[in-house]
């Protein structure tokens, strides 16, 4: 995204808010808040003003602007919330960063306001733009500085778990989306403490939790009626633990999740089970980090070797990814 581009977005935002909530006349004030009347979009306005707009977006300016965006959210306006979020996370998702333009350094601030101001399970207005935007920012935090990444990303990735239990589908996809942006920051040296703690009756590793967490989950009747979207979470979680310690050895995904993943093929083979096309992403995206050999073995078909190669194959080729 361009300075331009970048300049634009701010001003269409203040456009929009003043048509929606400004220009009263003799009505009744709105309850939102009035940019007209409100210092942060004053601030915006006046900072926006001043030409020219390339060059007034340099890096000299975007620490200003993003404390600005980022005190919009608790003036309690989910329209002011949701475009401060929005514009956030275009910002750090940008694939090119012009010369001088350069947010990573304002990552921890960005991080740490999004993480203390968690919007409601249920605010479907607000949640999924909320979600995304904490997804972007660790993703361009491990970008920026891997190490410093995965020390929040434990905390950040609980965050997000919370909102697969909304009672909002659309709040609901949105985790799942967020989480498959978190799994991307999983680094050697965030996966391999796991690994080596492996066994022990509670983890203390971030990623030992994270899976702690997704098999508690999936045997708790509170999950039971957002079963889809866990299975997709779980997905997601093995799809990159491909890490092997050594170059013969296990993946990560083996070693962590094969229980866990050996519970979903018992449980799609049910009758009554309603989520047989989840449970199926899982098998395939385990197959796929795993082997075809170490799924085989775990989920034995009562077939002689040959013939449950062939089985497992054609049902793998059968699965609309």
């Amino acid at each position: 995204m361009g300075q331009v581009d970048i300049g634009r977005r701010l001003s269409e935002c203040l456009l929009e808010i003043e048509a929606r909530h400004g220009g009263c006349g003799g009505r009744t004030a709105s309850p939102y808040v009035l940019a007209s009347s409100n210092p942060e979009i004053a601030a915006i306005r006046k900072w926006l003003s001043v030409p020219p707009l390339p060059s007034n977006l340099a890096f000299q300016s975007l620490s200003a602007i993003v404390t600005l965006l980022l005190s919009l959210p608790r003036l309690g306006n989910p329209f002011l919330s949701q475009s401060a979020y929005s514009i956030l996370s275009d910002l750090l998702s940008a694939p090119n960063k012009d010369d001088g333009f350069d947010i990573t350094s304002e990552i921890p601030q960005i991080l740490g306001a999004i993480l203390s101001s968690p919007p409601p399970k249920a605010d479907a207005a607000i949640a999924p733009t909320w979600l995304g935007l904490l997804g972007n920012t660790l993703l361009a935090y491990k970008d920026a500085n891997p190490q410093a990444s995965t020390n929040e990303l434990g905390k950040v990735w609980k965050a997000v778990w919370v909102f697969l239990e909304s009672s909002d589908a659309t709040i609901r996809k949105a985790s799942c989306q967020s989480l498959a942006l978190l799994v991307q920051c999983f680094t050697p040296e965030f996966i391999m403490p796991a690994i080596r703690e492996h066994g022990q009756s509670e983890p203390k590793t971030a990623l030992g939790k994270i899976v702690s967490q997704a098999e508690k989950a999936f045997e708790s009747l509170a999950f039971a009626r957002f079963m889809s979207e866990l299975l997709d979470a779980i997905s997601v979680l093995v799809s990159n633990l491909h890490y092997r310690e050594e170059s013969e050895g296990p993946t990560a995904a083996e070693i962590l999740l094969l229980p866990l993943v050996q519970r979903v093929g018992n449980i799609r083979t049910e009758k009554v089970f309603e989520h047989k096309e989840a449970a199926d992403r899982v098998l395939s995206q385990a197959m796929a980090t795993m082997g075809p050999s170490v799924l085989l073995d775990a989920l034995p078909l009562n077939l002689e070797p040959l013939d449950r190669l062939v089985h497992l194959q054609r049902w793998y080729r059968s699965i609309d990814y």
